[in-house]
């Protein structure tokens, strides 16, 4: 079995302890089951976004049923070119699916001074939903 992963005893950053033993195998195993669920996940994932009328539409389709039972939740981030940046908290279109949806008012060309949860864009600019982290992430971009 190879190992090279750090035991405890050589955090924060202490390499001169050396060997002091060997990592659980569990660790060896759910390592690669976990990234292997992390870009199962990402490949069932797509993010949507369109416009019209002043709203922002944005559908997600991910893995997230985690209560068959009842409509869940997900949060995306929707970014402007004017630096404004919302969270906007998608529902599950039914029980136990896959699907998510969400609207969001759009306010063109408005001073940065708001307070009822919309997005301030600039005409002529493009919108930004994004949903993960890092290179597993999903972006979709509307200009409205």
């Amino acid at each position: 079995m190879i190992d090279g992963a750090p035991k405890n005893q050589h955090y924060p950053y202490h390499p001169e302890v050396g060997n002091v033993g060997w990592t659980e195998g569990w660790i060896q195993f759910n390592t690669p089951l976990n990234l292997s669920l992390s870009y199962l996940a990402w490949s069932e994932t797509s993010l949507e976004v369109s416009a019209d009328g002043g709203m922002l539409h944005v559908k997600l389709t991910a893995p997230l049923d985690f209560d068959t039972t009842s409509a869940e939740t997900a949060v995306v981030e929707i970014a402007s070119g004017m630096g404004d940046i919302e969270r906007l908290t998608l529902t599950e279109t039914a029980p136990s699916s896959a699907r998510f949806e969400g609207k969001l008012r759009l306010q063109a060309d408005k001073p940065l001074a708001k307070e009822d949860g919309s997005l301030q864009f600039r005409s002529g600019t493009f919108v930004q939903a994004s949903y993960g982290f890092g290179y597993l992430g999903h972006k979709a971009v509307v200009k409205p």
